[in-house]
């Protein structure tokens, strides 16, 4: 079967649709918010690539009053969160949002329709400030990405610049309504930016397959979003207008958000933030340079876990005793980021190796993710984590 042949649709709370060209009928699902203006938000390269036109049209043709904004910068701040929610106005409660990109996109307009309902600064509500507790003005999200899954999630991860800190809003209000998944809007995403967000796609599944607290239904979500990953990300980034590649990874990375939100996440999540927030390297590349390293940390807790994942990524483990066929799952997590031209560690991302310290300690305190991973690390192996990812296998030389 070919995902981009088909359209079909499920409930989660998230109503989630998905087909060719279902974007452009985003008017369909604004109707049954009942409210007139909407709010549409995105970046840069999205408006430069001409994926809001038909959106715009489609709710300008419906006779909505429909307002672009595209400042969206990569890893958003709490201020442009609140710079957006300041669209909405005086006139929230007759307002919607309409988060078209990726991962940031999304994370803005989750933080935004939360200071537009409880009024404040984004930053005011992270996680442990706050509480999130009124109505906020509703959401459509459309990904452009196959990457964070965040279109399916009640999660938002922003940065405060004046402390390096990357800080977790979250609430049953951070939901969208609707999630439309168009994977037309993904072709022709460059090689690179492929390359980062499908890495971003299988932590998120390998985390929540692993997790702690993983069920079944999280992982058989899993299991599928990383052979899907395993199969079609290659050819994502080579063939960069292949509509099947390119469906089938819109749908791996959305099965992402559903599990780890079912499952929790772990240590590569816990590494990422603080990478970037001190070095601004884009989430997909921070995770996708620990997640072996984290991964050779973890085999020991559950290797029966990793044996699955080295088979679902394409590994022969026939013939391997447990621990031979576990240790496969991270050397085809390597092999798969050569293939698809990333750095493969910290040192080739020019970060320094007297930092690895600092990393480790504010990577400590990311107990919200360490706490669901497989093998709970203390400083110092948090520390070998980290000279495992600088070095490559092996570690510390």
């Amino acid at each position: 079967m070919i995902l981009s042949t088909r359209q079909f649709h499920f409930s989660y709370p998230v109503w989630v649709e998905f087909g060719c060209g279902i974007s452009r009928r985003v008017h369909e699902k604004a109707a049954s918010l009942h409210r007139r203006r909407a709010l549409v938000v995105s970046d840069a390269g999205v408006a430069r690539a001409g994926l809001l036109e038909p959106i715009m049209a489609s709710l300008e043709g419906a006779g909505l009053q429909a307002t672009l904004f595209t400042g969206v910068e990569s890893d958003p701040c709490g201020e442009i969160c609140d710079r957006v929610a300041a669209l909405a106005g005086e006139h929230a409660g007759d307002s919607f949002f309409v988060a078209v990109g990726g991962g940031s996109v999304m994370d803005t307009v989750k933080a935004a329709v939360v200071v537009a309902g409880h009024g404040g600064s984004a930053l005011d509500y992270q996680r442990g400030g706050k509480k999130i507790e009124k109505s906020c003005p509703p959401y459509i999200a459309i990904p452009t990405t196959a990457g964070t899954g965040a279109e399916v999630s009640p999660y938002a991860v922003i940065s405060d610049p004046s402390r390096k800190k990357k800080v977790v809003l979250e609430g049953p209000q951070l939901w969208p309504r609707f999630a439309l998944l168009d994977p037309e809007l993904t072709l022709g995403l460059p090689p690179r930016i492929t390359a980062e967000t499908g890495m971003d796609a299988l932590t998120n599944v390998v985390e929540a397959y692993t997790s702690t607290g993983t069920d079944p239904f999280a992982q058989a979500l899993a299991l599928k979003g990383a052979a899907m990953i395993g199969r079609w990300l290659r050819k994502a980034v080579a063939q960069p207008h292949n509509l099947e590649a390119r469906s089938n990874m819109l749908v791996a990375s959305m099965f992402g958000g559903l599990c780890f939100d079912y499952a929790g996440l772990g240590a590569v999540h816990a590494c990422s933030h603080p990478l970037g927030a001190h070095f601004g390297l884009s989430h997909g590349l921070a995770t996708a340079v620990m997640l072996p390293a984290v991964m050779e940390f973890n085999l020991m807790a559950c290797p029966e876990l990793y044996r699955d994942l080295a088979a679902a990524l394409g590994a022969d483990v026939r013939g391997m005793d447990l621990m031979q066929a576990a240790s496969a799952a991270p050397l085809a997590v390597r092999r798969l980021m050569e293939d698809i031209g990333l750095p493969r560690t910290l040192r080739e991302l020019d970060i320094p190796e007297e930092t690895l310290s600092l990393l480790a300690r504010e990577a400590m305190q990311e107990r919200a993710n360490l706490c669901t991973n497989p093998r709970v690390p203390d400083e110092g192996q948090m520390l070998d984590i980290f000279y495992r990812a600088y070095y490559g296998p092996g570690g510390r030389k």
